[in-house]
């Protein structure tokens, strides 16, 4: 099976943002200790304030459900300071 990536965008309250840091900062640590998690990226999108990028890879599905119930995700999914939030799960193309 291969990889599955997972993109997200979110927006965070620019009151809210040292909060979002510090739970992000547990996060990504806690992350990429993870036998499944391949790669965890937050990155700050240039030309809008207070808005986020997540790139994340997991080896499997199994990997990305194993994620979904540590602590530092559950930290994460349950902040309230978001204002917007999109989704979406890929796998890459194989061309061969």
């Amino acid at each position: 099976m291969a990889p599955i990536a997972v993109i997200m965008k979110i927006e965070v309250e620019g009151s809210r943002l040292n909060e979002f840091l510090d739970i992000m900062r547990r996060d990504a640590v806690g992350s990429r200790s993870e036998p499944g998690c391949l790669r965890f990226d937050l990155l700050e999108e240039r030309d809008k304030p207070n808005s986020y990028v997540f790139y994340e890879v997991y080896r499997n599905g199994d990997a990305v459900a194993f994620h979904q119930h540590q602590p530092h995700y559950k930290a994460c999914a349950d902040f309230t300071g978001v204002v917007r939030r999109e989704a979406t799960f890929a796998t890459a193309v194989d061309f061969r």
